[in-house]
């Protein structure tokens, strides 16, 4: 089961995929959405159709994860992991002959069974939120404190980050700290 597909940053926040600190989901996903996507087409089509996962930051099982820049990688430490800091994947269903990226799931592992994802928390990216992320005003830092990451990652040095809604934009209007 997918849950209904994220359109919006307030979506994808309210998802609570990549969170809390240090999971490494959000980054993921900042870096697909702005490194690998060009397009997303909105269509479905009858022709073969290949699924991709990203994410595993192992290098002994994934010796490939190294390639992922390291704003992603950098809070995973494989001696240290405690299970919950390599768990979020983005898979892709990719069309082989056109080369088209059809449709982008994030998802994470369920905890129960090493392996398998968890149905409740896999969301479809709506091509809308897909260019929410590419926007030229939305850098790294900015998006992942929008989506509460710092806020948790900071949670021992007693930061609160207060946010306001306004229409079609979330803003960040203070820092407090205790």
């Amino acid at each position: 089961m997918v849950n209904l597909p994220l359109t919006t940053l307030e979506d994808l926040r309210n998802s609570g995929f990549g969170r809390p600190f240090p999971r490494h989901g959000l980054q993921l996903l900042f870096w697909f959405a702005n490194s690998c996507v060009l397009q997303l087409n909105n269509f479905v089509d009858i022709m073969k159709v290949a699924y991709y996962e990203v994410g595993n930051l192992n290098k002994e099982s994934h010796p490939g994860s190294s390639n992922l820049p390291s704003y992603v990688r950098e809070n995973y430490d494989f001696k240290y992991c405690h299970g919950n800091d390599n768990m979020d994947r983005i898979i892709i269903s990719y069309q082989v002959t056109t080369r088209v990226i059809k449709k982008v799931y994030i998802t994470e592992h369920g905890g129960v069974v090493f392996g398998r994802f968890s149905p409740d928390r896999t969301h479809e990216i709506s091509p809308e939120l897909i260019q929410a992320l590419q926007s030229p005003y939305l850098d790294r830092t900015t998006f992942l404190t929008l989506m509460g990451y710092h806020q948790t990652a900071n949670q021992q040095h007693h930061s609160n980050v207060i946010f306001t809604n306004q229409p079609n934009q979330e803003t960040m209007i203070s820092v407090q700290r205790s």
